[in-house]
């Protein structure tokens, strides 16, 4: 047996927690190893569609117009420079097109639903 004991090997075998299916199997050295994870859907929700977000454009006008604020503003209340935001609401054929970063994405999302708690 080593310093910490006998490892992981409590664990029970395969489990459902949280809406997801776990297989785990016994490796002698480690202990139990998850070997997949399988998200479980059931019920008349389940659909075989993934949910696509929208656009950044469109992500980013909507959220000017749900707080009301310019441009200027927004860049303000995001911490980037307006700039930087002119270049997310081009069209992404364009030669000056800059992607939206995805935590930027998150942070943006986040200032919508707090602002949504609040109203």
């Amino acid at each position: 047996m080593g310093r910490w004991g006998r490892g992981y090997k409590h664990l029970p075998a395969p489990r459902r927690n949280a809406g997801v299916l776990s297989t785990l199997d016994d490796n002698p050295r480690w202990g139990y190893t998850l070997l997949n994870v399988t998200p479980m859907i059931s019920g008349s929700m389940a659909t075989n569609k993934k949910l696509t977000p929208p656009p950044q454009q469109e992500l980013l006008r909507e959220a000017m117009v749900q707080l009301g604020m310019t441009r200027e503003e927004f860049a303000t209340r995001i911490s980037v420079s307006r700039r930087t935001l002119d270049k997310w609401l081009l069209p992404n054929e364009s030669s000056d097109f800059r992607a939206l970063p995805d935590m930027g994405r998150a942070y943006i999302q986040e200032i919508l639903a707090w602002n949504a708690k609040r109203a």
